[in-house]
């Protein structure tokens, strides 16, 4: 194999349809130009479950597949992707953008996702609802009083807009 070939590889990302974490994935293949060969997964078909069983001994979704290499988690898949792709880190050098990267990326996962999560199963809740609006409404206004340092959630774009992205 000559230098480089490797790159010339499609990854595999298994995953589920409409899933938030499998969508964060593949927005972070597209930002880092990595080709992805996206696969739909039925986590509860015995059948979907058994291709990505050597990649993810526990079920875990999504798993990436880069030729004989598995990675599975959407963190561990994200930091991957950040490695393998091209272009600017999506992890801020600088200590305090990087701090609020991960704050943010905190309030997507834990604050924000199981308040969406409540109302995209058809649930029209309107308290469900006016959470998720009261959500999306201090993160707006947190971007307005920010210095202006960028155009994205911490400056440059980073792991911050990739998990904000799917809702």
């Amino acid at each position: 194999m000559a230098i480089g070939d490797h790159l010339a590889d499609v990854k595999v990302l298994y995953g589920v349809t409409g899933c938030a974490n499998t969508s964060k994935c593949l927005f972070a293949a597209a930002e880092k130009g990595v080709d992805i060969d996206a696969r739909a997964i039925d986590p509860n078909r015995e059948a979907d479950l058994a291709q990505i069983k050597d990649g993810s001994p526990f079920g875990s979704l999504p798993v990436l597949k880069d030729v004989d290499f598995y990675v599975y988690g959407t963190e561990a898949i994200l930091s991957y992707l950040d490695d393998k792709g091209f272009g600017n880190s999506l992890i801020p050098r600088n200590g305090v953008a990087r701090a609020l990267q991960y704050q943010w990326v905190h309030v997507a996962q834990k604050v924000l996702a199981p308040e969406v999560k409540k109302i995209s199963d058809g649930n029209t809740d309107p308290e469900a609802l006016e959470k998720v609006k009261s959500i999306l409404s201090k993160l707006d206004e947190q971007l307005r009083t920010k210095p202006q340092r960028g155009d994205y959630i911490v400056g440059d774009f980073s792991l911050a807009d990739i998990h904000w992205a799917p809702y």
